[in-house]
């Protein structure tokens, strides 16, 4: 009798929990499309800003009458720290900028799942934190968004079955002894 009065108010309590888990897996995962759209924005606005940044240093070395290519490396072989120093500046945002290019194209490019596979494979922490830190929630209703939500609350569900399983097993084992 005692049994059947416990188990009642374990069960209400489970079918709520596998329900707001459920809940939080679809809302948390529904998030992924608009902070990659935040993201790429972000991503977006790094690259045009080393895209001025390389348009001055394009401008300075025609102004010099060099290539961009040969003004880096006058700066490189120049044997004054200072000039050095700014030559591997100069190298290194070249290199970035190619880097972030690359990475928004294949972003803004693709869809789908394949969207997020690039999205994780591209993706630079730096501004993946920056974007975190304004991250603004949101809830679209896009298929795109339907389809997160729906991997959410399956990988949510999994996860939360996993450990009951987990749990179940543990009480069973220690009761056995």
């Amino acid at each position: 009798m005692i049994k059947k009065i416990l188990i009642a108010p374990a069960r209400f309590i489970e079918a709520f929990l596998d329900r707001v888990i459920a809940f939080a897996g679809g809302l948390v995962f529904m998030q992924l499309p608009s902070f990659m759209v935040q993201y790429t924005q972000r991503l977006g606005g790094h690259l045009e800003e080393l895209g001025l940044i390389i348009k001055k240093y394009k401008l300075a070395a025609e102004e010099s009458g060099k290539s961009l290519n040969e003004y880096i490396s006058l700066h490189l072989n120049s044997g004054v720290k200072e000039f050095i120093s700014s030559g591997k500046l100069m190298e290194e945002n070249l290199e970035r900028f190619d880097y972030l290019n690359q990475a928004y194209n294949s972003l803004h490019n693709s869809s789908g799942i394949n969207k997020l596979l690039t999205f994780i494979k591209n993706i630079d922490i730096t501004i993946a934190k920056e974007t975190w830190k304004d991250f603004t929630a949101s809830i679209s209703l896009s298929y795109e968004s339907i389809i997160y939500c729906l991997a959410g609350i399956v990988f949510f569900m999994t996860i939360y079955l996993l450990v009951k399983k987990l749990i179940i097993f543990s009480v069973k084992h220690i009761k056995r002894r």
